[in-house]
């Protein structure tokens, strides 16, 4: 696989959770829709809306969604502001959010509990000596427990960016539905590491980025929400697509009222989300279920020679459904002291690995993520080079 993606060929790249690499077909794609776009910017803003729909028309049903229930966006954190801040809630509902949300959605969550003076309640997530015992059934136990009469909303990530932990959401969702619990699902990490079947699910809101595991151009994700649960959204923002509707907006998704007033505001730079075919297209000729199993290969080698080279702990459950793409070792207490952005950047310039590094419950944690331009030899001698990193 590593022919198809412009690597560098002396760092070993290990955080494809933040940033993937993306082929080199849809790099030359973005290139070539945005020197298209320029020939004649006027025209290409007009007609802009139309390509949109018709990218949005494939995109969507390979996560399983009707192209009118789902929306483009830069990245996963608008349609979660969208949907945390505008779903209609009654007075004195409760929002419901773990523990260990990533920081960004946990400001969400409390900046619409400040705002409507609503209750914002946490519950907490299993520890790294609990969850090595857990199974999916029990996390799910964990989750629907924490619901409560005043429970509206629950915003709980499908994978946790910290721990690279999979919830089972599809159980969870249809306790929350049973309950009159609206469920936002941060799906950061979930296109192109699981399959997604987002119409026939139990959730209502669902956000996802397209530029990690999926290697979409950077600056694309996507927002989806049940057609039911649409109309319980109030909109944030308002634009040209708020009123009346004119051209070239109003035959946009065949003119459905819903689809048009969940599109982008304002003049973009739309050659990313055209190039999505791109990748697409790469999906289909690589096919995902190879794609899918050689991720899988080699998370399998990260673990076990992590588990011989580093010796860290890990955090995850022996559970092999909770088993996402980032893989996070505990690392050694003498490394806390050092700022994590300047522990990044020794790392990067000592071992030439980019890795990240994340805090759970308080503990700092290394956090490394191969992607399918990685290969079996270059995780072995990443890992190698870490742990001289470690023990100097």
């Amino acid at each position: 696989m590593k022919k198809f993606f412009r690597t560098h060929p002396e760092l070993i790249y290990l955080n494809s959770g933040s940033h993937s690499l993306v082929p080199l077909s849809v790099i030359q794609e973005v290139k070539a829709e945005l020197d298209l776009y320029e020939q004649n910017p006027t025209a290409g803003m007009f007609q802009a809306w139309q390509k949109l729909w018709s990218v949005q028309k494939q995109i969507a049903p390979h996560f399983g969604a009707n192209p009118k229930n789902f929306f483009f966006r830069a990245n996963v954190t608008q349609p979660l502001n969208e949907f945390i801040l505008g779903v209609k809630l009654p007075p004195a509902s409760e929002i419901l959010t773990s523990d260990q949300e990533y920081g960004a959605v946990f400001n969400i969550c409390r900046f619409r509990a400040e705002r409507d003076s609503l209750n914002l309640k946490t519950f907490t997530m299993p520890s790294r000596q609990e969850i090595s015992e857990m199974t999916a059934d029990d996390l799910v136990d964990r989750v629907v427990s924490s619901f409560t009469p005043k429970t509206k909303m629950l915003v709980i990530s499908e994978i946790f960016t910290g721990s690279g932990v999979v919830v089972p959401l599809e159980k969870i969702g249809r306790e929350a539905r049973a309950r009159g619990i609206f469920t936002v699902i941060d799906g950061a990490h979930s296109p192109g590491f699981l399959k997604l079947d987002l119409e026939n699910s139990s959730l209502d809101f669902y956000a996802g980025n397209l530029h990690k595991w999926w290697m979409g151009p950077k600056g694309t994700g996507f927002g989806w929400a049940r057609r039911e649960s649409f109309t319980e959204l109030q909109p944030i923002q308002a634009g040209w697509i708020s009123y009346d509707l004119q051209e070239p907006f109003a035959s946009f998704a065949e003119g459905d009222p819903q689809a048009i007033r969940s599109l982008m505001l304002g003049c973009h730079d739309f050659s990313p989300f055209f190039a999505l075919l791109a990748t697409l297209k790469f999906w289909q000729e690589q096919g995902q279920n190879q794609i899918f199993s050689l991720k899988r290969a080699l998370d399998n080698h990260l673990i076990s020679e992590a588990e011989r080279i580093l010796g860290f702990p890990r955090f995850a459950s022996k559970d092999s459904q909770m088993q996402g793409p980032l893989h996070s070792f505990l690392m050694p207490e003498k490394f806390s002291k050092i700022v994590f952005t300047k522990l990044i950047e020794d790392l990067l310039e000592q071992t030439k690995v980019q890795c990240s590094i994340n805090f759970v419950n308080g503990e700092m944690y290394l956090r490394l993520s191969p992607h399918i331009y990685n290969n079996k030899d270059e995780i072995t001698e990443a890992l190698l080079r870490l742990k001289k990193f470690f023990t100097l």
